[in-house]
């Protein structure tokens, strides 16, 4: 096993036991705060948080591009350059979080048009401002802290960040219980931003003393190249916020802000789950970066095929099982009055299976750092998407709200971003992605069907039937995923590596049983 595969192994299992626990977490206090706070605010958490995403616009896509510009000094041990970028990036971030909090501030006389409820708007200018100071805090030592993500070592601050989530949550849900306080409920939030970046800044500090007290500056070609691919990070970050975080805006003027809490009920989940895919292709992404400056032009078609094959896998299993169960699901959770119609779940359905689908696409473009080659498909998308969602919003409601955002992606970036990666980085055309792409949709459309009609005989009204169910669904599609997949190459390659791992925890058990016996027989 190499260097790289075994960073990104630690890496990818921490990110997901990370992930689970919080997820539980969530789910809890998601439950909490409705019960104690009421849908209607719950709306207005979701539209919140659309509105930090849209200013979030100021960071210009920096992170990315920021990681991308590590990869190489790290991987070439190039300390002078990345001491130089360290101090080039703290310089920017300090202003962003500056413009985080101005940009707020002027936001603040227009928060009346974005909430369409019964409260009183005055009574959430405190809390608004709270999201926008968490914002601001959240990027003021990120330069430090994306060092270690960079260098394959995002295992450490994914412990740091389960640490504080887990005593966040748990705060918050005392809070909510005790005080029935929004405030004090995003007041946890802040400390707990505040908390981690503090935590992994003082671990990147130790690591990297000869990167974060220095004082390098630049080349003026260096610092050129970089304000040239931050230019495209803006663009394209502008229009993903846009496309990305329009939705519940739009959902709450046109709709209800009430609507805005149900539909992101469906959002959790989806989140929740996606996000297994999404931190597997992440964590994968600085071994990409690695594999980008040092392997061969093979070995990175090998490497992207076989990314393919295990998303599309997981695609189908997950899209699958979340579409089948997640009005179950909300139903258990927070009540059967929450679940939305079928019509308006399928299309939150196919919206989570392109996300998914896509995610070994967007590992390679941050890893590659193309940026300027996509950042006017993102433009288009985002204006398809405003466009769409209006007119089909007044036609439809939300169920054409959300619709727009699937046209709008399959216009653009979903054929585009393929084209242009096997264009610039493969030599050759995505035509192999497409028809992938085809058959995990076929599959995950036929795997739908079945479930229903197999199951549709289960009524689920106790958690003890809901994980039996869930459990019928997955075993199922893995079983059908494994009869229709094994004789591909990917899958044996998979196979093989997964055989390789056991034998080393085999090896490592034999070896301390070897060095255990002595010690206990004196």
């Amino acid at each position: 096993m190499t260097g790289r595969t075994k960073l990104a192994s630690k890496n990818i299992v921490l990110g997901l036991t990370s992930k689970l626990v919080t997820m539980i977490l969530e789910f809890v206090s998601r439950a909490v705060f409705i019960q104690t706070l009421g849908a209607e605010m719950l709306g207005v958490n979701s539209v919140f948080v659309s509105i930090i995403q849209m200013m979030s616009v100021a960071e210009l896509g920096l992170t990315n591009v920021m990681i991308y510009s590590y990869y190489e000094p790290l991987a070439t041990h190039d300390r002078r350059k990345l001491a130089a970028l360290v101090d080039f990036y703290k310089k920017i971030y300090r202003g962003i979080a500056l413009s985080i909090l101005v940009i707020g501030s002027c936001l603040v006389p227009f928060l009346h048009l974005m909430i369409n409820g019964e409260g009183d708007i005055h009574d959430l200018y405190g809390p608004y401002s709270l999201f926008v100071v968490d914002a601001a805090i959240s990027y003021l030592l990120i330069y430090r802290v994306v060092i270690l993500r960079a260098d394959q070592r995002g295992y450490i601050v994914t412990s740091y960040e389960l640490g504080i989530n887990i005593v966040r949550v748990i705060a918050q849900i005392v809070v909510l219980f005790v005080t029935g306080s929004y405030f004090l409920y995003l007041a946890i939030k802040v400390l707990g931003t505040l908390a981690t970046n503090v935590v992994s800044t003082l671990r990147a500090r130790k690591d990297y003393p000869f990167a974060l007290n220095a004082t390098e500056s630049l080349t003026a070609q260096e610092r050129r190249e970089i304000v040239r691919t931050i230019g495209a990070g803006f663009l394209y970050r502008v229009s993903a916020v846009l496309l990305n975080s329009t939705t519940n805006i739009i959902i709450s003027v046109m709709v209800s802000t009430i609507i805005v809490g149900y539909v992101a009920n469906y959002t959790t989940i989806i989140v929740a789950v996606t996000s297994v895919i999404v931190i597997l292709f992440s964590n994968l992404t600085p071994s990409i970066g690695n594999l980008a400056v040092l392997g061969t032009s093979a070995k990175r078609l090998e490497v992207f095929n076989i990314m393919v094959f295990v998303g599309s896998w997981l695609t189908v299993i997950f899209v699958g099982c979340t579409t089948l169960l997640s009005n179950d699901f909300i139903g258990l959770w927070i009540g059967s009055s929450y679940v939305l119609p079928d019509s308006t779940v399928m299309w939150k359905m196919l919206l989570m299976f392109f996300s998914c689908i896509m995610q070994p696409i967007f590992a390679y473009r941050e890893a590659v750092g193309l940026y300027r080659q996509t950042k006017y498909v993102m433009v288009a998308a985002a204006v398809a998407n405003l466009v769409l969602s209006i007119g089909l919003g007044y036609i439809w409601g939300l169920d054409g709200i959300l619709a727009a955002s699937l046209i709008a992606c399959a216009l653009t970036y979903f054929w585009y971003e393929p084209w242009v990666l096997f264009h610039m980085y493969f030599a050759g055309y995505p035509l192999a992605f497409f028809r992938n792409v085809l058959f995990a949709l076929l599959g995950t459309g036929a795997f739908v069907a079945i479930g229903h009609l197999c199951l549709s005989w289960m009524t689920i009204d106790s958690w003890a039937l809901f994980l039996l169910k869930g459990a019928i669904l997955f075993i199922a599609g893995n079983a059908a995923c494994f009869v229709v997949l094994r004789r591909c190459s990917e899958f044996a390659f998979v196979l093989d590596r997964a055989s390789a791992v056991r034998r080393k925890f085999k090896s490592r058990g034999r070896t301390n049983e070897v060095e255990e016996g002595p010690h206990e027989g004196r």
